[in-house]
């Protein structure tokens, strides 16, 4: 009689060990679902467009896919360019058929050089004022080695993938800039309802001059100018694009204090959602045309 006193708490013994046995086999792969990775979970994702900020540190590197078409902007520092090599490759990626470089500063062309040597190259588009930097004698070697010209980015240039899918540069509109940042074309992913909107580091004189060309930057993603820095990313800029979200490329503890604190008080106030790729890595999103998803945060 007595060991009958002792079979309920049995079965609930067996009861949990059944419960917790169930949640390691379904988390280590067994009884019909297996662990899958960030580059599966995207991939498994069937938009037309998606859009990775690469985590380069204190740079940009921007992977963008339109259907079967790849797309690179800029290259991060020298420091991370197998990073963006092994991202891309992680993706399958074989051929960029486009790469836009958006200026010569090291934390955006540095990496450039050795991304052109691992992948077959279609067009290069970038600022024809050269430098005598290493990075950028680096890069036009890389581009001799594959029989790449390179072509001018300005605005008025316009990738037109099908009658709902465009990448357009709204700028640069002079042919003299004293800083080297404001040859970074603010270019427009545009799909459907949607768009995405990249400024590599321009600056309040870009911002400007595209608001007097009265231009449509309205936009769902906005890469923060310039890291987040005072130097671009003017009220009235941001007003205009009005986005839901932000994503910042910065490096946490980096020499610039970037982003500004005042400039994401800015972001917040106006009522976008920030994302800073030092505190969550690279940062994924797909659009279906009639909406933008954050895939992997």
């Amino acid at each position: 009689m007595k060991k009958r006193a002792y079979a309920p708490v049995a079965l609930f013994i067996i009861f949990l060990t059944g419960i917790f046995g169930m949640y390691f086999l379904l988390e280590n792969g067994v009884l019909g679902t297996t662990k899958v990775s960030s580059v599966e979970l995207i991939e498994r994702v069937k938009d037309p467009v998606k859009v990775h900020f690469i985590d380069v540190g204190m740079g940009d590197s921007i992977f963008i896919e339109v259907k079967d078409i790849n797309i690179l902007i800029d290259a991060g520092p020298k420091e991370n360019a197998m990073r963006v090599v092994a991202y891309l490759k992680s993706f399958g990626v074989e051929k960029l058929d486009f790469i836009f470089l958006s200026h010569i500063h090291e934390d955006h062309i540095g990496g450039m050089a050795e991304v052109i040597r691992n992948f077959d190259v279609g067009k290069f588009y970038a600022s024809d004022k050269e430098i005598a930097t290493r990075s950028y004698e680096s890069m036009i070697s890389a581009l001799a080695e594959k029989g790449v010209p390179l072509t001018e980015a300005k605005a008025g240039v316009t990738l037109t993938f099908d009658e709902s899918i465009s990448l357009s540069l709204l700028s640069p509109n002079s042919l003299e800039y004293i800083n080297p940042n404001n040859y970074s074309p603010v270019t427009k992913l545009s799909y459907g309802q949607t768009a995405f909107l990249f400024t590599g580091d321009a600056e309040n004189t870009i911002e400007q001059e595209v608001i007097r060309r009265g231009l449509n930057i309205k936009a769902d993603v906005f890469k923060a100018a310039h890291h987040g820095s005072t130097t671009s990313n003017t009220r009235s800029f941001l007003e205009r694009v009005d986005p839901d979200y932000v994503v910042v490329t910065s490096e946490d503890g980096n020499d610039f204090n970037l982003p500004d604190e005042t400039i994401m008080s800015l972001f917040s106030e106006l009522g976008s959602k920030i994302l800073m790729t030092e505190e969550l890595g690279s940062i994924t999103f797909s659009s279906d045309g009639r909406e933008v998803r954050l895939l992997n945060h």
